[in-house]
C-alpha cells in the first residue's frame, strides 16, 4: 500500500500553493483562448468601439449589479498577483479583464486570502453574505446533477455552501439550462453570468438599461455606492469591463468542465490517508500537477534545484462552433448516448478517470471499468509528492499502466488510442493473487495524458464561447435604390428578430439616440418591418429602413460617428423581458475613416522625426511604433546624415472599401515603397488579417484571397530577369484535404509583351491594384500604321493605342492574362513641299492621348487623361524678310496644346515656339504633373514661370518646386513645401483633426497616408 499513501499524500499539499497556482492555470487558459478567439484580429473590437491599441480600454472599475441596484468594484491586487506577477502582463488590458473574472470566479469565504477587503466579494447572494463559488462548478453529464456529497458528521458547513448548483445553470444564469435556457433566475447568487455580460454589453453600447431605457448615470441606476465613476463615457467603460470580467468568469466554468473531478461528481479534497472525505476546497493532484506545467514550476524541494515541469500544450485543437451556450458545456439529450455528445463534460466524463472515481470505483461505465478492455504496459512511472510540510520530491514507481482509448465524436480524427488512463504498483498484484481488490491510482503520465488533451480542448472551447458571445454581426448602408433611405444588413448566420437603434455621443461622452423625424428615439423592428415575413431578418440578408437627419442638438461629439445595436432573438438566444433577459446583443460602430497620415520630418539638430495623425491627434513616433517612412527618406550616412525629399513616398496602394451612412469607409491592405537606391531594395506591407497589423514584405506587394479555402490567400509581386522576361510571384497560403493549414511559394511567367515587360520595370505612375487584388496594372499596347512616302517627309501614321491590365485567375498554381479595358487613336501627319528638289514648306500634325492612373477613391478606379494637339509649320525664305528663323527657315510656328480631363472638369495648357530663345516655352494655362485625387482642383501643375503650383499658391521659387502630398482614399489631401511655407491638411469633417507640427521641426520630407 506504499504506493497510494504516497498518492494520498498529494491531496494533502498546502491550500496556499495549490490555490495560486490554480488561478494561473485559469489565467493561461483564458489567455491562450483569448488568442484565438476573433477578439484577437481587432475586427469584432472595432465593430463594438473598442480601440484594442490602448493599453487601459475601460479604467479600473466595474460593476456588480443585482436587479437594480449597482456596486462599483474595482481592480484588485488579489488578481493581480496572478496577471501581472505571475504572468508579466498589464492588468488593465482586454485579456486580463477577461483573465479577472476568470480568476474571481474562484472567490470563496475560506481560501480567498483577500476575503476582507471591503466590496471584494459577492455581497448581493441569497441568503446574504459571501458565496462558495466553486461549489457550483461542477456538472455530471451522464446523471445530469450538480455536485452532490455527504458532509461528514463534524465537519462545519462554510457560509455559502447551501443549494449547489449545477455549473451550466450557474453559468447562464437560469434554473434550468435545458427547459428554460433564455430565463433567467430571478433570485440567482451569481451576478456574472450570461445573462449579465449581454446586460452589461447593451449598457456598454447604448448607456442605458434594457429593462426600462433609463440612463446608466449614478443615482437612475440607484447605486447608492458612492462610486467614483460618475462621467457618461466612465459608467460605459465600466459597464464594458463588467462584460469582459462575467465572459471571464463563465469561460473559467467551461475550462472546469475539461477536469474529470468537475464532471464525475468528485469534490477537489478527494479522500483523506484514513478514508474518510476531506473538507471540501479547490484542492487536486491534478490540477496542482497541471498549475506546475502552467508556470514552469520546479518538480524538486523548495529552494533546491530539480526537473522543471513541461511546459503546457494549449493549442491544436479546432475551435468548436455551436448554435447555444449550452452545448459548450454538454449536448444531453433524451436518446443520446454519452459517446454521442459533443460537450466539453461529455469528453472529459467519458475519456478519463478521477482519482476516486477510477477504474472500478465509480458509477460510470465509461472509461471502461473492465481490465480486460485495456492494453498493460509495465513501466516505471513518477509520482509526485507533497508532504504534511510542503516539501516536494518526485518517486520513481514500478507500475502496471492501463492503456486505452479516448474518443472524440466533435472530430472524430482528434480520438486516440493507447492513451495511459490508469496504474496498479506492480507489487499489488500478490494482492490479486490472493483475492484482494487491486488499488488503481493516477501518476504523472496518467496526468500529463489528460493535460495533453484536455487543456488544448479548454482553450478551444474557451475560445469558442467567446467566439459565440461576439457573434453578431450587423451594419447599415445606404439603400442604392432609395436615395435618402438605408438598409440593415444580417452579416451573421442566424436569423434575428428583434430592435435595432442608432446612438451617437454628444461631446460630454453621453450616448444618446438618433431622433427620427419626430424628436423620438430612432427604432427600426423587424417585427414591424417584416411582418410578412414572421419579423425575421435573415441571416446574410438585409431589410429596408428609413434615412434620418444627422442629429445636431445636442452636438455631436464627432460628426458622422455612431453606434448601432441589436437586442432581441438571434438563433436559439432569445430575450426575455419577464425575466429581464436583454437577450443577443451585437453591434456596428460607424465613423469617418480616420486613418493615418504619416510624415516624414528632420528636427533641429538634423534628426530623423517619423509623425503620425489620427483620430487621436498628432503623435511623435518612437522606435516601437509602425513608421513606413523611416527607412525611404534616409539617404547617405557618412560623415553625415542626408536625407532624401519624396515627392511620392509610394508605388501603389491596395485599398478595400465598405458603404456607410457616412459614404465610404476604407481599409489599406497593401502598399509598396519606392526604391531607395542608397540601401539598395525595394520593399512594400501587407496588412496580417488576424492583427490587422503591417508586416514587411518583399517588392511591390498585393493579396488575394479565394472562398475557397483549398485555393487559399495569396500574396503576389513581380519581378523582371535580366533578359527583361516577367514574372508574378506568390506566396500561398490554404488548407489541404486533409484540414491541415500550409503554406507553398511560386512563380509564373507573364504574357510575353515588351510593353508589359517595359511598363513593370519603368513605369513612371503608380501601379493600379483592385480591391480584391485580381485587376493589376494599366498599360499600353499599340500597333502603328504608316501611309505615304517617310523618305520624302509626306506620310500619315495612326497608332492603335490599348490600354490593358493583368486579370489574374486564382488557382493552386495562379495565372494572369492580359485584358483590355479602352482604346485611342493617336494620329501623326507630315506634308512637305518642294521646288526644283528644295523644301520650301512643311506643316506637322499630331493628336495624342496618354491615360494616367490617380488611385482608387471612394471604390472607383480613378484616372485622368492628357490629350495633346501639335500644331507646326515653316517656309522658305523667299522674301529676305528674315523673320522667325530657324534651319534655314522663317514664319517658323510651332504649338502644343495639353488639355487633362478630370472626373470633375479640365485643365488646360499652351506651349509654343519662343523665336527669341530658339526653344519651345510653356505659355499660358497649366502644365499637369501630378494629380492627387480625381478632382481638377487637386491637381499639381506648372505655370508659365516653370513653378510647381498647388491650389494656385507657388513654391517653385521658394523650394526649387519640391513638395511632399498625399491623398486618403477618401480623397482627403495633404500637400506640403519641404520648409513648412506651405502645409495644406485637408481631412473630412468627423476624421482626424489637422496636423500639429511640433515646434522643434525644421523639414518635411514624405508623406503617406493610409
Amino acid at each position: 500500500m506504499i504506493v497510494k499513501r504516497l498518492f494520498i499524500l498529494v491531496l494533502l499539499g498546502p491550500a496556499f500553493a495549490v490555490q495560486a497556482y490554480e488561478l494561473t492555470t485559469h489565467a493561461v487558459v483564458t489567455r491562450a483562448a483569448f488568442n484565438r478567439s476573433v477578439l484577437q484580429t481587432g475586427v469584432a473590437l472595432q465593430d463594438l468601439g473598442i480601440d484594442s491599441t490602448i493599453a487601459n480600454p475601460f479604467g479600473d472599475s466595474y460593476f456588480d449589479v443585482f436587479g437594480n441596484q449597482v456596486v462599483q468594484r474595482n481592480n484588485n491586487v488579489y488578481e493581480q498577483r496572478v496577471i501581472e506577477g505571475d504572468l508579466g502582463l498589464g492588468s488593465h488590458d482586454l485579456q486580463a479583464w477577461l483573465m479577472r473574472g476568470a480568476i474571481r470566479e474562484d472567490d470563496n469565504p475560506i481560501f480567498n486570502t483577500e476575503s476582507t477587503t471591503p466590496g471584494d466579494l459577492d455581497s448581493f447572494a441569497t441568503p446574504p453574505g459571501n458565496y462558495f463559488r466553486p461549489w457550483s462548478h461542477f456538472y455530471d453529464p451522464v446523471l445530469d446533477r450538480a455536485l452532490t456529497v455527504t458532509i461528514p458528521p463534524g465537519i462545519t458547513i462554510p457560509p455559502g455552501l447551501i443549494g449547489a448548483q449545477k455549473a451550466p445553470n450557474w453559468a447562464i444564469g437560469t434554473s434550468d439550462a435545458f427547459t428554460q435556457p433564455n430565463g433567467a433566475n430571478k433570485n440567482r447568487a451569481n451576478h456574472f453570468t450570461w445573462f449579465d455580460a449581454r446586460e452589461a454589453m447593451y449598457r456598454a453600447l447604448t448607456g442605458r438599461r434594457s429593462s426600462d431605457g433609463n440612463n446608466i448615470v449614478p443615482g437612475a441606476t440607484g447605486t447608492g455606492s458612492g462610486g467614483s465613476v460618475t462621467d457618461p463615457q466612465g459608467l460605459r467603460n465600466a459597464y464594458w469591463a463588467t462584460t469582459f470580467r462575467a465572459l471571464g468568469d463563465i469561460v473559467h466554468l467551461v475550462q472546469d468542465m475539461a477536469q474529470p473531478q468537475h464532471t464525475r461528481n468528485e469534490p477537489h479534497g478527494g479522500d483523506r490517508f484514513d478514508g474518510t472525505p476531506g473538507l471540501l476546497g479547490h484542492k487536486s493532484a491534478y490540477e496542482r500537477y497541471v498549475d506546475l506545467r502552467a508556470t514552469r514550476g520546479s518538480l524538486a524541494n523548495p529552494g533546491g534545484t530539480g526537473t522543471q515541469a513541461s511546459a503546457l500544450n494549449l493549442d491544436g485543437y479546432p475551435i468548436p462552433a455551436f448554435s447555444n451556450y449550452l452545448s459548450y458545456f454538454t449536448t444531453r439529450q433524451p436518446g443520446v448516448d454519452i459517446l454521442s455528445r459533443k460537450g466539453l463534460a461529455d469528453y472529459s466524463n467519458r475519456g478519463f478517470f478521477s482519482a476516486a472515481k477510477n477504474l472500478g470505483q465509480g458509477e460510470y461505465d465509461n472509461p471502461s471499468n473492465d481490465a480486460g478492455t485495456y492494453t498493460f504496459s509495465d513501466v516505471t512511472a513518477q509520482y509526485f509528492v507533497i508532504d504534511p510540510t510542503g516539501r516536494v520530491s518526485i518517486q520513481n514507481v514500478g507500475v502496471r499502466m492501463l492503456l486505452g482509448s479516448v474518443t472524440d465524436s466533435l472530430n472524430p480524427a482528434q480520438s486516440v488510442q493507447a492513451v495511459p488512463l490508469t496504474a496498479f504498483g506492480l507489487w499489488d498484484q500478490s494482492l490479486q493473487n490472493e483475492g484482494q481488490k487491486l488499488s488503481y491510482t493516477l501518476n504523472m503520465s496518467n496526468y500529463d495524458a489528460m493535460a495533453d488533451r484536455l487543456i488544448p480542448r479548454a482553450v478551444a472551447y474557451s475560445a469558442g464561447l467567446i467566439n459565440f458571445f461576439f457573434r453578431g454581426k450587423i451594419d447599415i448602408v445606404p439603400d442604392p435604390k432609395n436615395p435618402g433611405s438605408h438598409r440593415i444588413k444580417n452579416l451573421g448566420t442566424e436569423p434575428m428578430a428583434g430592435k435595432f437603434a442608432l446612438y451617437y455621443d454628444a461631446a460630454d461622452g453621453t450616448r444618446i439616440p438618433v431622433p427620427d423625424a419626430n424628436g423620438n428615439p430612432l427604432v427600426w423592428d423587424s417585427r414591424v418591418i417584416l411582418a410578412d415575413n414572421s419579423g425575421v431578418l435573415g441571416p446574410n440578408s438585409d431589410m429596408p429602413v428609413t434615412g434620418f437627419i444627422p442629429p445636431t442638438t445636442p452636438a455631436p461629439k464627432r460628426v458622422g460617428e455612431y453606434m448601432l445595436v441589436f437586442a432581441g432573438d438571434m438563433g436559439e438566444e432569445k430575450a426575455d423581458a419577464a425575466s429581464g433577459v436583454v437577450g443577443a446583443v451585437a453591434a456596428k460602430h460607424i465613423e469617418v475613416t480616420a486613418g493615418g497620415l504619416y510624415l516624414a520630418a528632420v528636427d533641429t539638430n538634423n534628426n530623423y522625426v517619423g509623425l503620425r495623425v489620427d483620430k487621436n491627434g498628432t503623435k511623435v513616433l518612437s522606435a516601437a511604433d509602425f513608421d513606413p517612412l523611416g527607412s525611404i527618406v534616409i539617404g547617405q550616412t557618412f560623415p553625415q546624415i542626408q536625407f532624401i525629399i519624396r515627392g511620392d513616398a509610394h508605388t501603389h496602394k491596395q485599398v478595400a472599401f465598405a458603404p456607410t451612412v457616412n459614404g465610404w469607409s476604407y481599409q489599406t491592405l497593401a502598399f509598396g515603397r519606392p526604391r531607395n537606391f542608397f540601401l539598395g531594395f525595394q520593399s512594400g506591407y501587407v496588412r496580417n488579417a488576424p492583427t490587422s497589423a503591417f508586416t514587411e514584405v518583399q517588392g511591390r506587394p498585393w493579396t488575394a484571397k479565394s472562398p475557397d479555402p483549398a485555393i487559399g490567400t495569396f500574396q503576389f509581386f513581380f519581378t523582371t530577369n535580366t533578359s527583361g522576361q516577367t514574372f508574378l510571384n506568390f506566396t500561398r497560403q490554404f488548407i489541404d484535404s486533409s484540414g491541415t493549414a500550409r503554406t507553398t511559394s511560386g512563380q509564373v511567367s507573364l504574357p510575353s509583351s515588351t510593353d508589359l515587360a517595359f511598363y513593370l520595370s519603368f513605369g513612371g505612375d503608380q501601379l493600379p491594384v483592385s480591391e480584391d487584388g485580381l485587376h493589376v496594372g494599366e498599360f499600353p499596347i499599340s500597333t502603328t500604321t504608316v501611309t505615304g512616302d517617310p523618305a520624302t517627309q509626306n506620310f500619315q501614321k495612326v497608332t492603335n493605342k490599348q490600354y490593358h491590365e493583368l486579370l489574374i485567375t486564382l488557382s493552386a498554381t495562379p495565372t494572369a492574362q492580359l485584358n483590355p479595358l479602352i482604346s485611342f487613336t493617336d494620329t501623326a501627319a507630315i506634308t512637305t513641299t518642294y521646288f526644283k528638289g528644295f523644301q520650301i514648306s512643311q506643316t506637322a500634325t499630331a493628336h495624342t492621348t496618354v491615360r494616367h492612373f490617380i488611385g482608387y477613391f471612394n471604390g472607383d478606379k480613378q484616372v485622368y487623361t492628357d490629350t495633346g494637339d501639335f500644331n507646326s509649320s515653316e517656309s522658305a525664305n523667299t522674301s529676305g524678310n528674315g523673320g522667325c528663323q530657324t534651319m534655314g527657315f522663317v514664319n517658323f510656328q510651332e504649338t502644343m496644346v495639353n488639355t487633362y480631363q478630370f472626373l470633375d472638369g479640365s485643365l488646360s495648357g499652351t506651349t509654343a515656339f519662343d523665336c527669341s530663345a530658339g526653344l519651345l516655352r510653356f505659355v499660358s494655362g497649366k502644365a499637369v504633373s501630378a494629380a492627387l485625387t480625381q478632382h481638377a482642383s487637386d491637381a499639381i501643375y506648372q505655370s508659365p514661370t516653370f513653378s510647381t503650383n498647388f491650389r494656385d499658391i507657388e513654391i517653385g521659387d521658394i523650394t526649387g518646386g519640391l513638395y511632399i502630398a498625399d491623398a486618403s482614399p477618401l480623397g482627403e489631401v495633404f500637400f506640403a513645401a519641404p520648409d513648412l511655407s506651405v502645409v495644406i491638411h485637408e481631412p473630412l469633417p468627423g476624421g482626424m483633426p489637422k496636423v500639429v507640427i511640433p515646434p522643434n521641426i525644421v523639414r518635411l520630407l514624405a508623406a503617406l497616408w493610409l
